[in-house]
């Protein structure tokens, strides 16, 4: 800018100039003819070109000075405008960042949640096809478990049915088994949430476990630190371990070591956002830990999956981390896995640490040896096989049993016995009238009637216990002992202590 400016200046003297030469000398020549006098007036023309050129330049530097001034003026806001903008821009592109990392997060917690959701109906759908079938299958089992507890006293000692009989048996528990896991998925199993210390139960799986796993891979076991508690089904917890145990075992086909430990540790909001139902607080960490063939991501993406197994046909029914999976997900807990192939697998469950304070214990309770009673019983269950073989069972231990194959029968009963009827025992789900209803029907009859009920599953089992006011719940499949053992405990139970209505005088 600068540079044409000064051009156009030495442009306009080199014409001023011109000009002026050629108009002063031919207007000299003509004014004045003496060479004398023009060549003193040329010294003036000198002086006054001089002058006029000077002042006219002058004038020229100032109008073109102040030209660069306005023009610097408006460079300098424009690239002000220009900064602003780009500063503009810079906070838009950080928002739009700072956006798109936020979204990024959210997409990753929606696929995180999503993935959730649908392990979440499939184990709805596994549900609903094991309640389906919960029922008449644990009704069957409890007539085998049952009858395989009563057969050998009717065989000699040295009988070789005796040793059918325990592998009947061994079947039936087997099969009882898998019928757990399978409830465990649709809720309908009934959980005794008991106050439970981790550390012990660990002991206690590990002295079965040792036997299961084979010489050929090292068990050990690192309980060290605070005492922890979680609130779970000991049933659970325990089944919990022998899974995790056993996935781990069957990764080491060619031996190995195993390794069980617990911890106490704070889980924040962070981990828990990839968990859904999950609170932040302190958690019991229970990790398994092999050193066996590994899982690919692929894998571990299935793993949880029910009936998802890597294991040859015949070898594994799909359902053991299944099976944990659903039963930390009850305990409002979560499992993470780490995996390398050829190099082991870490499982670590996390489960709410419970609150010792304000929760009374249950831990260590051992259950009383069957005792035999003279009291009378109102036996209620539709079906035949199990009705027949409860009705031998309670017989042989002393009882007075009356039977009944639904509830209307079993009202009958009551009407038209002669003596008092100390328990009512009864199936929860029969034709016509449900056990909890018949129950609730019999102590409005006679408040001081002991009711234990008998299911395989149940919808809600603190409804149907608040409204039939039962003493006990007895879950199938169970054997003949438990039987009688449970019987003998609610029907020894003091009655309860009368409640004083408030206000009363």
């Amino acid at each position: 800018m600068a540079v044409r400016a000064a051009l156009r200046i030495a442009l306009v003297y080199l014409v001023l100039a011109t000009v002026w030469i050629l108009a002063s000398d031919t207007l000299m020549a003509w004014l004045i003819p003496d060479d004398a006098q023009r060549l003193q007036m040329s010294m003036a023309k000198g002086l006054f070109y001089v002058v006029v050129t000077a002042a006219v330049l002058f004038v020229m530097v100032r109008a073109q000075m102040h030209n660069l001034d306005g023009e610097r003026a408006r460079v300098q806001s424009a690239h002000d405008s220009i900064v602003a903008q780009d500063l503009e821009l810079r906070a838009a592109l950080y928002e739009k960042q700072r956006l798109y990392t936020e979204l990024e997060a959210k997409s990753a917690r929606s696929q995180s949640l999503e993935a959730q959701l649908r392990q979440s109906q499939k184990m709805e759908g596994i549900g609903r096809l094991a309640g389906g079938v919960a029922h008449d299958f644990n009704n069957m089992l409890t007539v085998i478990l049952g009858a395989t507890e009563l057969l050998p006293d009717e065989l000699p000692p040295q009988s070789p049915g005796r040793s059918l009989v325990e592998e009947i048996q061994k079947a039936a528990e087997r099969c009882a088994g898998l019928t757990r896991q399978l409830l465990i998925f649709s809720r309908k199993q009934v959980a005794r949430v008991e106050l439970l210390e981790l550390q012990p139960q660990v002991v206690e799986a590990r002295r079965m476990l040792e036997r299961l796993i084979g010489e050929d891979i090292q068990f050990s076991t690192s309980l060290e630190g605070p005492t922890a508690h979680v609130r779970l089904d000991p049933i659970h917890l325990q089944q919990l371990i022998v899974n995790l145990v056993v996935n781990a075992r069957d990764a080491m086909p060619h031996g190995g070591s195993l390794l069980v430990s617990t911890e106490v540790r704070a889980v924040d909001a962070e981990l828990c956002a990839g968990h859904a139902g999950v609170v932040q607080g302190p958690f019991v960490v229970l990790s398994v830990t092999d050193t066996g063939c590994g899982m690919s991501p692929e894998v571990i993406e299935h793993a949880f999956e029910p009936f998802f197994t890597t294991k040859p046909e015949g070898k594994g029914t799909g359902l053991g981390l299944a099976t944990v999976w659903e039963i930390v997900h009850q305990a409002s807990g979560f499992v993470t896995v780490e995996s390398v192939v050829d190099r082991g697998t870490t499982f670590r469950v996390f489960l709410p640490l419970a609150d010792v304070r304000t929760t009374g214990s249950a831990i260590g309770r051992d259950a009383a040896q069957a005792r035999r009673g003279t009291e009378r019983i109102l036996l209620v269950e539709d079906e035949e096989g199990l009705r027949t073989m409860i009705h031998h069972t309670l017989k042989r231990r002393g009882y007075t049993v009356l039977e009944a194959k639904n509830a209307g029968e079993a009202l009958l009963l009551s009407e038209q016995s002669q003596e008092r009827i100390d328990l009512l025992l009864a199936d929860v789900v029969m034709p016509l009238l449900r056990g909890s209803q018949l129950a609730a029907r019999l102590k409005e009859i006679q408040p001081s009637l002991k009711v234990v009920l008998m299911t395989g599953y149940v919808e809600d089992l603190e409804a149907e216990l608040a409204h039939s006011r039962a003493d006990d719940l007895l879950l199938k499949p169970f054997s003949a002992d438990v039987l009688t053992e449970r019987i003998r405990n609610v029907l020894d139970a003091p009655p309860p202590t009368p409640r004083i209505a408030a206000g009363a005088g």
